[in-house]
């Protein structure tokens, strides 16, 4: 072990400058990735992902060397599981990255990467206006089904509005944080065996839908019969379904952007795009209407995971 880490040490000092092969933050970043890329092929789902990264961060931080033995331990348990060896994946994965081709590739790559990104290609967020930045900085928050989170992230974004003096925004996004926990009150509430309901059940309606409508249900029907293959929503907690919901508000928003700052470059898929993302705003708002109207967690301890 010890000479395949000497021989890794040699290959970064000949791929990456120096700053790149010992800086702490490039290293951490280059190993999620790589750590997620595995976990990705071995079909391993984005949102499992999503949650687990919430309830690391939201634990005390533990101690590097025991943690990496942790590393190690559940990366062998999982080579197992899924038949691999080891020793001979990582030595032909260091031959092949040692390869003068593919090491004239790495450093094309590395002279491209956007400096300072955690990411080594470049991103839509790196080009934002800062405004747009903190939205989506507040959205990833967002993710998270933690209380502690969305108020965190809303507090984060109102300091900086404050900063700028803009009233109207503050006073704004008082009301969302509002209705942050209007919704979180009423729907605890529900659950606790209240018999009002926090959302009245739909009229009936009589008469024709009206063609928009219906021609907009069946692109949300397509949408999710897309996405058949996961588990579904009756099981989800309303809130991260809410958060959810957020977050494709947002992908919506950028959509439109592209649509209307663009020209006429991406004219069609920009154009499709828009609709595309309504549809799974809207497929996310359905959910909770769902899941909340017919009760779907009623009884289910305070905190417990869906």
């Amino acid at each position: 072990m010890k000479a395949y880490q000497e021989k890794t040490a040699d290959w970064l000092r000949q791929c990456f400058p120096p700053e790149a092969a010992t800086d702490n933050e490039e290293r951490c970043d280059r190993f999620l990735e790589e750590a997620l890329e595995l976990v990705q092929s071995c079909g391993h789902r984005p949102e499992r992902a999503h949650r687990l990264v919430d309830y690391v961060y939201g634990r005390q931080i533990g101690e590097t060397g025991q943690e990496l033995g942790g590393v190690m331990v559940t990366l062998a348990a999982l080579s197992n599981a899924f038949g691999l060896d080891i020793e001979a994946e990582a030595s032909r994965e260091l031959e092949r990255v040692c390869e003068p081709a593919t090491m004239e590739r790495i450093r094309a790559k590395q002279a491209a990467k956007p400096k300072g990104s955690a990411l080594p290609v470049a991103f839509v967020e790196d080009t934002l206006p800062e405004p747009d930045r903190l939205a989506l900085g507040l959205l990833r928050l967002l993710e998270g089904r933690s209380r502690s989170h969305i108020m965190e992230a809303l507090m984060k974004v109102t300091a900086a509005v404050i900063y700028q003096s803009s009233k109207n925004a503050t006073r704004a996004l008082g009301e969302v944080s509002g209705h942050f926990a209007d919704m979180e009150d009423r729907v605890k509430a529900y659950y606790s065996g209240l018999r009002e309901q926090p959302f009245a059940a739909p009229v009936p309606i009589s008469g024709e839908v009206r063609p928009e409508v219906a021609a907009f249900a069946l692109r949300m029907e397509a949408r999710l019969r897309e996405n058949d293959h996961k588990p579904g929503w009756k099981n989800e907690h309303p809130q991260w379904l809410t958060d959810q919901s957020t977050r494709h508000a947002a992908k919506l928003a950028l959509a439109m952007d592209r649509l209307l700052n663009d020209g006429v470059r991406n004219l069609d898929a920009n154009r499709n795009a828009v609709p595309t993302a309504a549809a799974d705003l809207a497929n996310f708002a359905m959910m909770v209407a769902d899941v909340v109207t017919a009760g779907g967690l009623a009884g289910k301890a305070e905190g417990e995971a869906a």
